[in-house]
């Protein structure tokens, strides 16, 4: 093992003047541990003209433990000097951790932070950070990997990379790929990317108590790229066939904080399964533009996107205790949403693929939602498209709200939409614009009638969207001009013109298939057999065989025996007369005649006969 640890130890290569910073590499057959606040650091400092050598470490597994770091940097020039942050390269057989303190049930806000950071405080870019680890990678307990142009900084983050077995991200734990911080709204540039590589699961999540130094009980890990100054946010991509878990308000966001100017970055998700509960939540975000006099600004941007495909299930649950669960359904406890709060800005569209079924319970969300200031914006919320197997809704809400025109719902499952307990899809303009349309293609649409579960397309002063609904059929939930107690499908606008309801259920059709009735009905004394006489005292009837009685007495008895005719069969002119039909009595058996034909006969004889056989009791 290879061991730097003690009393704030460290291995630095820097540049003071012109010329790049050596480049630090570190090569061991066994691990590697830097604890206690030492570190290994390769900077460009304030004076120095010049790009960071960067880092490179090999080893069987890596350790940062207690406030040890791994750092990056071109520190702010006071003369105007330029200068790249260099990349970390980190790269073992088997585990990396990155854990800020030792383990304990309840963490300060004060205790040392473990990190890899690249960054610039200068005109110049922020270095990558690339970590391979076969086996897991766990950034724990105020653990952090950091990619940023700080302060006043002029460039593009670096963005970070991690090919890994497993991913934990847990105790108030962050990877961020930023431009700016707090309020550095004065750097340019963009944002890096965070792309993220898994062969098993990915978990972000929290198992313990972390304390504020003001003794506020606080929790929460983030995966996140954001703007704080000018430039665009930088795109989340997650990759892995295991299950990804975001629990307990943890966050995977990309924002674009109140006085920045740019785009926010798209999160696309590929995995077996998503499972996000107890108020975690995946976000794209544009918060409202405050100008630096406080001033409410009218420039526009967009959120990112947000991406999602599952070869299994995705569940959004608020909390896996029902019973702590509120009957509000606006207290969105976990949620996967996109919202702008500016002016002329579009929230980004929702995509919800997924090869298993789509389950939103407890008070778990899809939304998307534009509410700027003014009602004159010309922009709108994004969409949202779902498809799966099953779609269920338990305290489940799909909605789009906007100020402006509402965005569209598309929804398409393999089998059935279930809607329970106050669950609601609906899209709605809250001022000037119209609704949103809601498209829904399934086998079956069910909810229960009096839980109040809603399908709702609305408007205030435009026309109210549609809501077209194909199904095989369509089970407690209907059609009404108002909302009821009971589950709805409602359209309408305030002072506008109410869309329209189209629900085809072909399956249901009540014109379409019908049967045609017997003309009359069945004379029961035909049902029974004449081979008995009726004048023999105490007689029994029996019938045997797999064939039973008839449907109908003019129609032939079914037998058990089989029997085939494979000579030629003469054929006969066909004739279109239409002649009186005169039916014999019907046959229960044939015989064979010697030369081989058979006759049918209606009683029974000394003959060997095939078919049901019918017994009299003797005199």
């Amino acid at each position: 093992m290879r061991t730097l640890s003690g009393a704030e130890s460290l291995i630095a290569a820097s540049t003071f003047g012109n010329g790049n910073s050596g480049k630090i590499k570190i090569a061991a057959g066994g691990s590697v541990l830097v604890s206690d606040s030492n570190a290994i650091v390769s900077t460009v400092q304030s004076t120095g003209t010049g790009d960071s050598g960067g880092i490179q470490i090999d080893a069987s597994s890596f350790e940062l433990r207690n406030g040890g770091q791994i750092l990056t940097f071109a520190e702010a020039s006071p003369t105007g000097q330029k200068g790249n942050a260099g990349s970390v390269d980190i790269k073992t057989t088997k585990d990396i951790t990155i854990s800020g303190t030792k383990d304990r049930s309840i963490l300060d806000e004060g205790d040392a932070l473990a990190k890899i950071e690249s960054s610039t405080y200068r005109e110049g870019n922020a270095g990558k950070i690339t970590l391979v680890a076969p086996g897991k990678l766990s950034v724990v307990n105020r653990g952090a990997i950091l990619s940023s142009i700080r302060d006043n900084g002029v460039g593009n983050s670096g963005g970070i990379t991690l090919n890994v077995g497993e991913l934990v991200v847990a105790n108030s734990s962050v990877i961020i790929s930023s431009l700016g911080a707090f309020d550095e709204f004065n750097t340019k540039g963009n944002a890096g990317n965070i792309d993220i590589t898994a062969t098993g699961n990915i978990t972000i999540n929290e198992d313990r108590i972390v304390q504020s130094l003001e003794g506020d009980e606080f929790s929460a890990s983030l995966i996140s790229t954001s703007v704080t100054g000018t430039g665009n946010g930088g795109n989340i991509t997650i990759s892995t066939p295991g299950k990804v878990s975001l629990g307990n308000r943890n966050q995977i966001n990309s924002t674009i904080e109140d006085k920045a100017q740019g785009n926010g970055g798209n999160i696309k998700i590929n995995a077996g399964e998503l499972a996000v509960f107890n108020q975690g939540q995946i976000l794209t975000t544009v918060f409202d533009l405050t100008t630096q006099d406080g001033k409410t600004g009218n420039t526009g941007y967009n959120a990112g996107n947000i991406d999602i495909t599952t070869t299994g299930n995705i569940t959004v649950a608020g909390h896996t205790n029902l019973a702590l669960v509120k009957d509000d359904t606006n207290s969105y406890q976990a949620k996967i949403a996109s919202s702008s709060l500016r002016n002329n800005s579009n929230a980004g569209k929702i995509t919800l693929d997924a090869g298993g079924n789509i389950s939103l319970l407890n008070t778990g969300g899809i939304i998307t939602t534009y509410k700027p200031e003014t009602i004159d914006s010309k922009n709108r919320s994004g969409g949202i498209t779902i498809r799966s197997k099953q779609l269920n809704l338990d305290r489940g809400d799909i909605s789009v709200e906007s100020t402006d025109k509402g965005g569209n719902i598309n929804i398409a499952t393999q089998e059935w939409v279930l809607m329970q307990r106050y669950s609601s899809i609906s899209t709605s303009s809250t001022k000037g614009g119209d609704g949103g349309n809601i498209a829904l293609d399934s086998k079956f649409l069910i909810a229960v009638p009096k839980e109040n579960s809603d399908i709702v397309s609305s408007a205030i002063k435009g026309q109210g969207g549609n809501v077209n609904i194909n199904a095989q059929g369509v089970f407690g939930i209907q059609f009404r001009p108002l909302r009821t107690e009971n589950s709805d499908i409602i359209v309408s606008s305030e002072f506008g013109r109410s869309g329209n309801v189209q629900i085809n259920t072909p399956g249901t059709d009540p014109s379409k298939n019908k049967g045609e009735l017997v003309a009359a009905p069945n004379d029961a004394s035909k049902q029974i057999s004449q081979a008995c006489s009726a004048s023999q005292r105490d007689h029994k009837f029996y019938m045997t065989g797999r064939g039973g009685l008839p449907p109908n007495a003019r129609e032939p008895q079914e037998s058990e025996a089989l029997w085939e005719d494979a000579r030629a069969v003469k054929a006969t002119p066909a004739t279109t007369a239409d002649l009186p039909r005169k039916y014999p009595p019907p046959a229960i058996g044939w015989v064979f005649e010697k030369k081989g034909r058979v006759r049918l006969i209606a009683a029974q004889s000394a003959e060997r006969a095939i078919g049901s056989k019918v017994v009299c009791p003797a005199q």
